[in-house]
Order: structure tokens, then C-alpha cells, then sequence
């Protein structure tokens, strides 16, 4: 087959193939899925034509009004009953004057609410954090299933022999704000009809009353006043003030009803705090957290180790430690003055730093400071001086020989026996170099921790070493 033939094939299998896209149904559903709905229901229809790239244009069919240009979902907001009908849906495409077949079809049926069946809230004016009632009435007194609903979404049922329905929300919010329903259906006629009522709206106010801090961040020593501010002066009125620590009330010993002050607080006063007031209503403020803050001690500073002279390439741990002071607590290392590392902890008090020295010139002064916020102590404490030693730290092959030759003199040889490095002359070894040396191979161990540790070859060694 020549060239021109092969694509003129393609070009006609490509043209086939878009032509059979464009007559797939789309899939038509509808969101909620029910069978009746009450005028002021929302209703979502969705017209599914695939995920083709190709730009759609969307034709909807409504019982009898004919073809209406849309878009690919039919919103219904608040549904009446002319939006009963019998929907369907077909697309187009921009380069295409033809259509797809018509979707499946849905039957959305909207009726009108019973005249007969009624709802109320209570109570008429409703704030947050109280309890809401619903009650549903309805004309004839006789054994019923209601059924309340929030928006059209189901909230509960209940059954009631006589009288009327009722379905309660406890501690609403705003959030709870809304149209809310309800409809019955006789016992003992389950095929029967149900009866509605009309949505009414629910408005919830907001708390009217707040609890203020000042300072809002206290610290150790501060004099703190608290302040149970109202925005409603017919919610509030001439009421009661109550102040609350952890639940607990306590005594105001202010002149002012709606302040409590707390004078040089401590962390003992530290906790959840809220307030009420009592009119006709009880109204509770949100609870506060409130937390005395204790600012940084003057910090401790320390070689970890207990040495403060190092040799190049050796390691040095310098420990910072504020006894007092909320965390997070922010350490600061300074040489001569100068900040040259900081760290922060959440969990303990103590900061360390960890220093490799690289030359002489790491040597000098050094001190440590503290800061959580609340208070700064910097340079206030005993600094400590480090001294470099100008010879380097032994290698590893040195640090090794020195081991074999203490344990063998320790064993009673001579050093010119099996075993014996050639070349090498035997040379002692202190106790604190081997110490120093084993602290640098296991920097995270304690001195004291090594010298407990006999079960190792450096535990027998450090001894034999002492002994002599």
C-alpha cells in the first residue's frame, strides 16, 4: 500500500472513530436520589458525557418546554412544583453540528407541603449552645413515624402514639443555622400518603458573652485581670457574673461584677477559664486557656565530659541548663563573646552542644545563654575557658597498638614476644588518655559510665592502667 493510501485509511478510521464518540449516550443522575421532593428541596441533575478533551456543549429536555442550552449540572436551589417533569440530557460538540442520543431519563416530582402538618423550634430566640427543639404537629391525633429534616438531609425519626413529634439538638452552634422539615406517616399505613410540612428557618446568635485576658501571654509576677465582656444588653441585663477555673467557680474580688483579677500570679494559677451570665437565660462564654509563663533562669554552663582542655580533632560536649523557664527553651553558645551556635528544647531543660576542634583557634572564652520569650539571661553565669592542646589526637592505628601493648604488659609480657607490632617500640599509655580516647570513639558515654563498664576489653584495660 503507497503512502497517500495508508493515510487517507487512517484519516477515514480516525473520522469512524470520533463519529461512534459523539453517539454515546451521556448518563444522566440526580443528587439526592429521591423519589419525592418538598418545594424547597435542592436538586442537583448531572449530565455524565465521559471524560472526552473535546469542548461539550450540554442540551437539556424538560418535559415538555423543549431543548434548553446548559451546562453539564442543572441546579435546582429551592424547588417548587413547576420544577416537576421528566428530565433528559444529549451534547454536542464545537466541531460537530450533530448530537449524541438523548441520556436516560429522570422524574422529578415536587409537591407542595401539607396544610395539615406544621413545625416549630423552640425556643423563639436561640443561642448558641443551647438546646434546640423541634416539634412537628399534625391535624389528627394517631400513631405516627416522624421524620425531621436539616436542609433535606435526614436528621432522626421518632414514633409517637399521640400528640406531636419532636426531635431535640443539643448545644447547637452557628453552624447549626438552617431550614429544617419534617413530614409523618401513619403506622398502621405504610403504603400510605406522607405528610409534609413547610421548611422554617432556624437562626442562631452567636454567644453574646467573652472572656478577655490582659495580658494575653502572663508570665511569673504579673497581675492578670479577667473580663467577661457581653455584646447583648437584653441577654445580659442586670444579671450575675461567675468566673470558672477548670470548672471550678471562683469568688470575684473585684468591685467590678464582670472582671476578676488575679495579682502576682504563679503557674499554680495557670488553666482553662470561663465565664457566665445569668439573667433569664444562663449564657456561657468560651473556655480560655491561660498559661503563666516563667521566665528563664540564669543557665548553668559545663564541659559534660569535665575536661576543658582538647586536643585538635578531638570532640568537645558543653552543657547549658536553665533550672527555670517554661519551654520551649532557646540556648545560645558565645566564644569571646560572639554567638557561634544556638538549639532549641521542647522537652528537657538541658541544651548541649557538641564542637570539633579544628585548630588553636577554637580555643577562648566561652559562656551560654537562654531565652523562651519571657526573659533573656545571657553572659550572666561562669564562663569557661577552653584550651586547645597543640599535638593532634593519635590515629586510629595508634589508639589501637597503644590498647594491644597495656593489655599485654598488663598480661606480663615484654612487648618483644608473638604478637609484638615489628617496628614499633612498646611506650605507656595513661589511664586518662585511654579515657580521653574512649570518649572520643563513643562520644555519647558518660566518664563514669566508662569506668563502670568492666564486661570490656576497655574496662580491663582502664583497670589494669589504674592499678599500675
Amino acid at each position: 500500500m503507497d503512502r497517500p493510501s495508508s493515510f487517507l485509511l487512517i484519516l477515514a478510521m480516525a473520522s469512524q472513530s470520533a463519529a461512534q464518540g459523539e453517539t454515546t449516550a451521556p448518563v444522566l443522575t440526580m443528587e439526592p436520589p429521591w423519589v419525592r421532593f418538598l418545594a424547597g428541596d435542592s436538586i442537583i441533575l448531572t449530565c455524565d458525557a465521559g471524560r472526552s478533551s473535546r469542548s461539550k456543549n450540554y442540551i437539556w429536555h424538560i418535559s415538555d418546554r423543549g431543548d434548553i442550552p446548559g451546562e453539564e449540572r442543572y441546579p435546582i436551589k429551592y424547588a417548587s412544583k413547576n420544577d416537576t417533569g421528566v428530565y433528559k440530557c444529549k451534547t454536542t460538540t464545537d466541531s460537530s453540528r450533530s448530537s449524541t442520543p438523548y441520556s436516560n431519563t429522570i422524574h422529578v416530582n415536587v409537591t407542595e407541603p401539607d396544610g395539615s402538618t406544621t413545625i416549630e423550634s423552640l425556643p423563639e430566640i436561640l443561642w448558641a449552645n443551647q438546646n434546640l427543639l423541634l416539634r412537628c404537629n399534625f391535624t389528627f391525633k394517631k400513631e405516627a413515624i416522624y421524620t425531621f429534616f436539616k436542609e433535606g438531609s435526614r436528621l432522626g425519626e421518632a414514633t409517637v402514639f399521640v400528640g406531636s413529634g419532636t426531635f431535640e439538638i443539643e448545644r447547637v452552634s452557628v453552624e447549626d443555622k438552617g431550614r429544617y422539615r419534617c413530614e409523618l406517616q401513619f403506622v398502621n399505613f405504610t403504603n400510605g400518603p406522607i405528610y409534609s410540612s413547610a421548611y422554617t428557618f432556624v437562626d442562631i446568635k452567636d454567644l453574646p458573652v467573652r472572656l478577655s485576658v490582659k495580658p494575653d501571654r502572663p508570665k511569673d509576677g504579673d497581675n492578670i485581670t479577667l473580663s467577661c465582656e457581653c455584646s447583648d444588653s437584653d441577654a445580659c441585663g442586670s444579671g450575675e457574673y461567675s468566673f470558672y477555673r477548670n470548672n471550678s467557680l471562683m469568688n470575684s474580688d473585684s468591685v467590678s461584677h464582670n472582671v476578676y483579677h488575679i495579682r502576682q500570679a504563679t503557674v499554680m494559677d495557670s488553666g482553662w477559664y470561663h465565664c457566665s451570665v445569668s439573667n433569664s437565660l444562663t449564657h456561657t462564654a468560651k473556655s480560655v486557656e491561660m498559661t503563666v509563663r516563667v521566665p528563664v533562669s540564669c543557665p548553668d554552663f559545663f564541659s559534660v565530659w569535665g575536661n576543658s582542655t582538647f586536643a585538635i580533632g578531638a570532640r568537645a560536649r558543653l552543657g547549658c541548663k536553665s533550672e527555670q523557664g517554661t519551654p520551649p527553651i532557646h540556648y545560645l553558645l558565645s566564644r569571646d563573646s560572639q554567638i557561634i551556635d544556638n538549639r532549641t528544647v521542647t522537652n528537657a531543660r538541658r541544651g548541649d552542644f557538641t564542637l570539633t576542634v579544628m585548630s588553636v583557634a577554637d580555643g577562648g572564652l566561652y559562656s551560654c545563654g537562654a531565652d523562651n520569650g519571657f526573659g533573656r539571661m545571657d553572659q550572666c553565669g561562669q564562663p569557661m575557658r577552653l584550651t586547645i592542646a597543640e599535638h593532634t589526637v593519635p590515629s586510629a592505628g595508634e589508639i589501637v597498638y597503644a590498647e594491644v601493648q597495656v593489655k599485654r604488659k598488663a598480661d606480663g609480657h615484654n612487648g618483644k614476644g608473638a604478637g609484638t607490632i615489628p617496628g614499633k617500640d612498646d611506650y605507656y599509655v595513661t589511664y586518662a588518655t585511654l579515657k580521653h580516647q574512649k570518649m572520643e570513639r563513643n562520644g555519647d558515654l558518660l566518664p563514669r559510665q566508662e569506668e563502670e563498664d568492666n564486661s570490656s576489653d576497655y574496662g580491663e584495660i582502664y583497670q589494669n592502667v589504674r592499678r599500675s
